[in-house]
């Protein structure tokens, strides 16, 4: 199961990750990338990003991203029609994460494409652009999109910054 989850990072402002649990557990079970297990000692892993100094930084597992997320913090993820099945999908998910390059500018709340303005610093991308870039570069179509505000999540980083070229 692969959902697109949320938690309260800044007010009413919300940080999404994904979160891959796997339905295939047993092929997993050795697999160094799943080292987190939820209540029903299910293995998951999860995909995010955040600032370091200044660059949007992708990780798996990343602090609060471990944490379960509740019930009403989650949507579902659609396997792509492209891939033969989940285990493809997910693969694909860690090779478009590990060809970002860490490297673009990070903005907490970046303007959409056109709508920059000069006095502030909001011409980059955050978590949540992240999270739907990666979703896009994967072929997710429609692409989830949480009912609270995520700010960034409407400007995704460019399929390119994840090697697919288009």
């Amino acid at each position: 199961m692969i959902e697109l989850q949320w938690h309260s990072v800044a007010g009413d402002n919300f940080h999404t990750l994904l979160r891959v649990t796997p339905n295939n557990q047993a092929l997993y079970k050795k697999d160094k990338r799943f080292v987190l297990k939820d209540g029903n000692q299910k293995l998951y892993v999860t995909f995010g990003a955040g600032p370091e100094w200044g660059k949007l930084v992708s990780n798996n597992n990343r602090g609060a991203d471990k944490t379960p997320h509740s019930a009403g913090q989650s949507l579902s993820v659609k396997v792509p029609q492209k891939y033969r099945n989940e285990v493809e999908f997910i693969e694909a998910l860690f090779v478009l994460d590990k060809q970002y390059k860490d490297h673009l500018d990070y903005d907490l709340f970046p303007a959409t494409v056109g709508n920059e303005v000069w006095w502030l610093a909001d011409d980059g991308y955050n978590s949540n652009s992240f999270i739907a870039g990666l979703l896009k570069a994967s072929g997710v179509k429609p692409i989830p999109t949480p009912p609270v505000s995520v700010p960034g999540f409407n400007k995704p980083v460019p399929s390119k910054y994840f090697g697919v070229t288009q």
